[in-house]
């Protein structure tokens, strides 16, 4: 973020792309549902199981940047992949179930629940 001098992560949908996929497959994820939570989202206090979203914007070739914090050490996908036979201790499992629950809790008791759609 040049404003602060932080670094931060920048997702990035290309809407053609997306328009496509949706023809397809109406089941896919659709950054038109996502942009109204993510909306929703920059306007929630913050929280320290919930990553910080801090801007969206559209680009000249027409792909939606979502702008939010920058977690250095990857999402929890990156973590099991690092992970010795790609588990993780049963204390190490307990502690991050508990920071996900408690991010959830947060999400539900703004108004905001995630639902898998997928088939």
């Amino acid at each position: 973020d040049a404003e602060c001098g932080e670094i931060v992560a920048i997702k990035q949908v290309s809407l053609t792309r997306a328009v496509a996929a949706l023809r397809r497959n109406p089941n896919v994820d659709n950054p038109w549902s996502e942009h109204k939570v993510v909306s929703r989202l920059m306007t929630l206090p913050p929280h320290t199981n919930v990553v910080h979203f801090r801007g969206e914007f559209l680009n000249a070739q027409g792909t939606w940047c979502v702008v939010m914090e920058f977690c250095a050490g990857g999402d929890l996908w990156d973590l099991l992949e690092r992970a010795p036979k790609n588990r993780l201790p049963e204390i190490d499992a307990r502690h991050l179930f508990r920071q996900c629950v408690r991010g959830v809790q947060f999400l539900h008791s703004h108004g905001i629940a995630h639902q898998l759609n997928h088939q």
